[in-house]
């Protein structure tokens, strides 16, 4: 039996078929609301952050006070408990900045990264070894990575709402998945039954 089919079996056997689809369908809904709405759909994002955040902050500070902390030291867990707090505590006060903030880190950060490799592969290609011409195909390359890296740099809020955007296609594209698989999973499972019927 090819590895699909033991995939398949194992999905019909474990998984409910409705459950699988109404995944797929909060996956969708999920998907078309960040592709229609990717600014919303950041500082949304952001502010689960910022409930985790306050959470796990709480969560470490109990664990201080109750001496659950195992081998770590109490203070450094009451002093990053207290950190996490404050910072989830922020971010819920200040959802749209916050978001902003993020959006413009993201993008600082890759531009910045992209910069500095379209540097190192310009320098790469420009490097020829003995007896060999210049590699224009890296040389191309890191100027492409420049470009881009500049265009973040000079738009970073923009980059990470296009996070958003993409994600919520990613979401559109699994939803599909999940709801053509649960269909499979329902017609596999009926004939099952019908295979129990037979041999019963």
């Amino acid at each position: 039996m090819q590895k699909a089919q033991l995939t398949l079996m194992a999905q019909i056997l474990t998984t409910p078929w409705w459950l699988q689809l109404i995944r797929g369908l909060l996956a969708l809904a999920f998907g078309f609301y960040a592709v229609s709405q990717p600014a919303l759909t950041m500082v949304v994002m952001v502010q689960f952050l910022g409930v985790f955040l306050f959470v796990d902050g709480v969560y470490l500070l109990f664990a201080a006070l109750t001496n659950r902390t195992g081998e770590t030291k109490r203070s450094f867990v009451v002093i990053r408990g207290v950190l996490y707090v404050l910072a989830g505590l922020a971010v819920l006060a200040t959802p749209i900045l916050s978001a902003v903030m993020t959006s413009a880190l993201l993008g600082t950060l890759v531009g910045i990264a992209a910069v500095f490799g379209g540097i190192l592969e310009i320098s790469s290609g420009f490097r020829a070894e003995k007896g060999q011409h210049s590699d224009w195909s890296m040389i191309l390359l890191g100027v492409l990575s420049l470009v881009f890296g500049t265009i973040l740099l000079s738009a970073p809020v923009a980059y990470g709402i296009g996070l958003s955007f993409f994600f919520g296609l990613w979401s559109l594209f699994a939803g599909v998945v999940m709801i053509a698989n649960s269909f499979r999973i329902r017609a596999g499972k009926k004939k099952l039954d019908q295979l129990r019927t037979k041999t019963a």
